[in-house]
């Protein structure tokens, strides 16, 4: 944190006119999405923590088939993701 970077004086313009601008239509939009973003991932998560209690007594699970539900849950999407970008 102690680390100071001197700016430029165009780099110091830029910065006194981002600030001056207003919080417009635009921000409101982009705030919107991002949290709206976060809430539906977040959603996820919070899904699986409440129904695993339900599914386990139903399916009468170990703890450690419980875990391993929950862990496939929310890693079962990384290999797909992983393939898609490679183009495999």
């Amino acid at each position: 944190m102690g680390d100071q970077v001197a700016l430029t004086e165009a780099e110091l313009n830029v910065l006194k006119r981002i600030e001056r601008l207003p919080f417009s239509r635009f921000h409101w939009k982009l705030l919107l999405m991002g949290g709206l973003g976060y809430t539906f991932d977040a959603m996820d998560g919070a899904m699986i923590a409440f129904i695993l209690p339900a599914v386990t007594s139903l399916w009468g699970l170990t703890n450690q088939q419980t875990g391993l539900l929950g862990c496939l849950g929310l890693f079962s999407p990384a290999p797909s993701a992983t393939w898609r970008d490679a183009g495999l």
